[in-house]
């Protein structure tokens, strides 16, 4: 993994937990202030030591940067949400260590937004990412090295700034990175909807699948309702169950469903709703949905070894993601008796390289310099074939094809 050396978070400590509580003032670069009650914290950075990664999904803007340092004894853990088209940002963690373990939860991510904004300025060969926390509310804990909390958390005010800087050549400024989708709007109750995710999932019960859900994400402006398809297992597709939450209603259909609403293959979808009545029987609100859409699908025919592995179920969102100066597909594959990760890396010279994870172990079958034996590809990098790759003690065989992202504005 390639290291970015900046600005951020470095490492020392501290004036401690105890109660003398005088106010510090922040007044240099790069240092990060913490206070509340018994609490007075600084945080300083040292570009030496300090690793950032920075992530982005499909052709969406940076939503992340992960903080990681370590020098000897001394650790650092962080990370930082980025709401994209705006200014806005959130310290979710950071995790430091002197005699005792010390942290700044705010979990979900982008739950601390007040006060933190980030601003990212192109200066030709290098973006600089700054990030300026004025009295950020957080909570301050104090782990023991057992990992066990001591006392109870305390909430605090963040103040400070954090600056770095990238090359600008790296994939996560390019905004057309990935190949996107076509598929027709959904139209709920005559207001157009776009599709900005898919996800497919199984419910089980006692090792028995029950029912499998493809759940669709729809927005319009900025509002986001969800649209699923729950097909029962052993039952015929006219017996499955829609259901939509939208603007506080959660709707269900009424009839039953014809038998060419759904038609799906290995590559494709079809999906059909003309004027389907649903009804939210909390509130006894009824619309219509209509849909006429062809969506083509990620799919694979892949071997591990002697056998033939099985994709598991997909969400679109995580598929294509950036992480600094690579781009990567991930998809998560089954045999018959162990799970297997496959990332398929885009390196910034242009080739491509593999990761391979069975279990616990980690094989790469190239690098940043360094291309994949026994990988290519089409020439709009959607679909890949595996000659012979080295996965450990195995080889990857076959194909795969990764249809896009869908577009989010």
């Amino acid at each position: 993994m390639k290291k970015i050396h900046f600005s951020l978070l470095s490492f020392l400590m501290l004036a401690g937990c105890g109660e003398n509580n005088q106010s510090i003032v922040p007044n240099k670069d790069n240092t990060l202030f913490i206070q509340g009650v018994s609490v007075n914290e600084k945080v300083e950075l040292n570009p030496a030591i300090t690793n950032y990664d920075l992530i982005a999904y499909g052709n969406e803007p940076t939503e992340a940067v992960l903080i990681n340092l370590t020098e000897q004894e001394k650790k650092l853990l962080g990370s930082i949400s980025l709401k994209p088209y705006s200014n806005i940002a959130s310290l979710d963690y950071l995790v430091w260590k002197d005699t005792l373990n010390k942290a700044l939860i705010c979990l979900p991510l982008l739950t601390c937004p007040d006060g933190t904004t980030y601003k990212i300025e192109n200066f030709g060969d290098k973006f600089k990412l700054s990030f300026d926390l004025n009295q950020s509310k957080n909570e301050f804990s104090v782990t023991s090295i057992n990992g066990e909390e001591v006392g109870n958390r305390v909430p605090v005010v963040v103040s400070g700034n954090i600056n770095f800087t990238v090359p600008s050549n790296w994939p996560l400024f390019q905004k057309d990175r990935f190949s996107a989708i076509k598929v027709n709007d959904i139209a709920i109750d005559g207001s157009i909807f776009k599709i900005i995710d898919f996800e497919e999932s199984k419910q089980y019960y006692n090792n028995e699948l029950i029912y499998t859900t493809k759940k669709f994400t729809l927005k319009k402006n900025e509002d986001i309702s969800y649209l699923s398809i729950i097909f029962y297992e052993n039952k015929v597709e006219s017996n499955a169950l829609i259901n939509l939450v939208y603007k506080g209603g959660d709707f269900t259909n009424i009839e039953e469903l014809s038998d060419q609403f759904w038609k799906e293959d290995q590559k494709n979808i079809e999906f059909n709703l003309e004027n389907i009545e649903l009804i939210d029987h909390t509130n006894n609100r009824k619309l219509n949905v209509s849909v006429n859409m062809n969506m083509p699908k990620t799919y694979s025919d892949l071997q591990f070894g002697d056998q033939k592995i099985v994709m598991l179920p997909i969400h679109n969102r995580y598929i294509a993601t950036v992480k600094n100066d690579q781009k990567i597909y991930n998809l998560g594959f089954e045999n018959s008796n162990e799970l297997i990760d496959i990332s398929i890396i885009q390196e910034l010279a242009g080739h491509l390289s593999v990761k391979t994870i069975v279990g616990e172990q980690e094989f790469m079958c190239g690098n940043r310099e360094i291309p994949c034996s026994g990988i290519t590809s089409d020439s709009d990098r959607q679909t890949f074939y595996f000659h012979n790759v080295k996965a450990g003690a195995n080889t990857l065989n076959g194909m795969t094809h990764i249809t896009g992202v869908f577009e989010q504005k």
